[in-house]
């Protein structure tokens, strides 16, 4: 069993917010060109410096560029209907809507090179040890419709309130685990049609959960054995396919019996040292089992890891302790919670004075991700107008994860839904597309030190270390359609000869190239000068470059 790195029931052991500073976005000014490289420097320095860096670790690609992912979660409608009332008349396949040219459009109207799909463990194992592989075709060929889109692929092993039906053929909860491993002992599901993630507190789910977690100590050991085979066998028909990043383990894991947390720091729902103590032990050594499985037949892709939902998406800390990755090589495990504001559930509506949920999510996740080594990116959230003042709260995380995330993928895309970037004839929702499309770097030729993007000003600022071994030019994406209509400007504080940078118009990605000599770079890009003329060049210390927009 694993130990917690701290004692159940307390937070971590530091005031994560020790290291958070005010003003953690890069600003570089139009004026005074010639100090800009000293400037621009300090600033890297700065974003850098003291024992909370922004970003601690990354996701590569095969050339050592580090990746910073923007996408969607694809796709609610996959999970199917309940059974609450009574076998629907079509109980779904597990896939989602998506079409070819679907997988496309996420990436050429939006700019969005990840998905997160949803896989189910009901579809992949129907029978103990009986696996579906026509249903991981079908998976297979979808993910090929996003790799010809250039759309990075994390499969996620979704369940919501454990799964549908037990093992007596009664309904319990939403999706997620096959009939044959839920076992309720006999306990009655009471579905409450009032909020659905209260579901989890209902006495059938909670004991289903429990046999599920209590692996030494519990009667079942079979399930996660059949879970962390489940996986080796999806692992084993993924290895290798070049857009599959890699395996969300299981989404948003319940505590069973043992759930709590300190909500807001103040309110104790639950049994908080309960769920430290199963997140710091039963959960760990859950991953661990199951990533074992996995590099048995792939070492190369990523491990996705999430906390336990209840508390950490609201922001709260977790007890997850740092996981060893026993492939060969430097570990590729990467953390992946959810960010959603319970706050704004319970108002109806975003107030930042009242709301601390971004600064508090910001804040634990930055000490976990020090204690952990892992790259962070936020698997799920979203909001939609049901919520006043909604948009603030999407443009803030998004904010947000720019200052200490990898990237994120939204919740999620199913036409019509009130969260949804389209509505239900499939055309995009501008006001929430205009808040997830923003310039941000898809590649970067080194670390990152940091990176913003001020959607008032349209600028975006990007400072980066060269590491030895990367290759490849630092990518960019820019949504020159959307925001540059007449054109932009990129400038490279320091000195090059023509020929750094290249525009793609049809992808509307800007490649930067930089020579040997330097290995500290600082970027902006704003919209295209006026006619009047761009400004001074600044004593030879930048190269400017200026890009019309088709």
């Amino acid at each position: 069993m694993g130990e917690s790195p701290h004692g159940p029931g307390e937070l971590l052991p530091h005031d994560p917010r020790e290291c958070m500073t005010d003003a953690p976005a890069v600003r570089l000014p139009r004026a005074s060109r010639g100090l800009v490289l000293g400037l621009a420097l300090v600033l890297l320095g700065l974003a850098q410096a003291g024992c909370d860096q922004p970003h601690q670790a990354f996701l590569r690609d095969d050339q050592g560029r580090a990746l910073v992912l923007h996408g969607l979660n694809v796709a609610s409608g996959a999970k199917g209907p309940t059974w609450h009332d009574g076998p629907p008349a079509d109980p779904g396949d597990g896939h989602p809507w998506i079409t070819e040219a679907e997988a496309h459009r996420i990436a050429q109207d939006w700019g969005f090179n990840v998905v997160r799909y949803l896989i189910f463990w009901e579809h992949v194992e129907p029978q103990p040890g009986v696996y579906d592989d026509a249903y991981l075709d079908q998976v297979a060929e979808r993910v090929g419709w996003f790799r010809d889109a250039g759309v990075w692929v994390i499969l996620d092993m979704h369940q919501d309130v454990y799964g549908k039906l037990d093992t007596s053929g009664r309904a319990i909860g939403f999706n997620g685990a096959p009939q044959w491993a839920t076992i309720t002992d006999g306990e009655i599901f009471n579905y409450n049609r009032m909020n659905w993630s209260l579901n989890y507190l209902n006495p059938a789910v909670l004991r289903a959960f429990d046999h599920l977690w209590n692996y030494d100590d519990g009667t079942h050991p079979e399930l996660q054995d059949r879970y962390a085979a489940m996986w080796r066998h999806v692992a084993g028909r993924f290895a290798g396919t070049s857009n599959v990043l890699g395996y969300d383990l299981m989404n948003e894991p319940w505590a069973g019996s043992s759930y709590g947390f300190d909500w807001l720091g103040q309110f104790p729902i639950g049994d908080p040292a309960a769920q430290a103590l199963w997140e710091a032990t039963k959960l760990a050594d859950f991953y661990r089992r199951v990533t074992a499985e996995i590099r048995s037949v792939d070492e190369d892709s990523w491990i996705f890891i999430e906390p336990a939902a209840a508390g950490s998406n609201e922001g709260s800390p977790s007890h997850l302790p740092k996981l060893d990755d026993p492939r060969g090589g430097d570990p590729q495990i990467a953390y992946f919670p959810h960010y959603y504001s319970l706050v704004m559930g319970i108002l109806g509506s975003y107030d930042p004075a009242l709301d601390t949920s971004i600064p508090d999510w910001e804040a634990n996740r930055r000490s976990e991700i020090r204690h952990m080594g892992t790259p962070l990116l936020i698997g799920e959230f979203g909001a939609g107008p049901e919520f006043g003042n909604y948009l603030q709260n999407l443009e803030e995380t998004v904010e947000m994860a720019d200052r200490v995330t990898s990237g994120w993928t939204y919740w999620s895309h199913d036409p019509g839904s009130s969260w949804s970037i389209l509505d239900g004839a499939h055309q995009e929702v501008a006001e929430r597309a205009d808040v997830l499309v923003r310039a941000y770097p898809q590649r970067v030729a080194g670390t990152i030190g940091a990176y913003s993007y001020d959607p008032q000003q349209r600028s975006f600022d990007l400072t980066w270390t060269d590491e030895p071994g990367v290759t490849g030019a630092t990518e960019i994406y820019v949504p020159a359609r959307r925001f540059y209509p007449e054109g932009f400007e990129v400038t490279l504080f320091e000195p090059l000869d023509s020929g750094w940078v290249s525009w793609d118009a049809t992808r509307e990605v800007l490649a930067v190239r930089t020579v040997p000599g330097i290995s500290d770079h600082a970027l902006r890009i704003v919209p295209q000068p006026p006619p009047g003329g761009p400004p001074p060049p600044g004593e030879g210390s930048v190269s400017r470059q200026s890009f019309a927009t088709d």
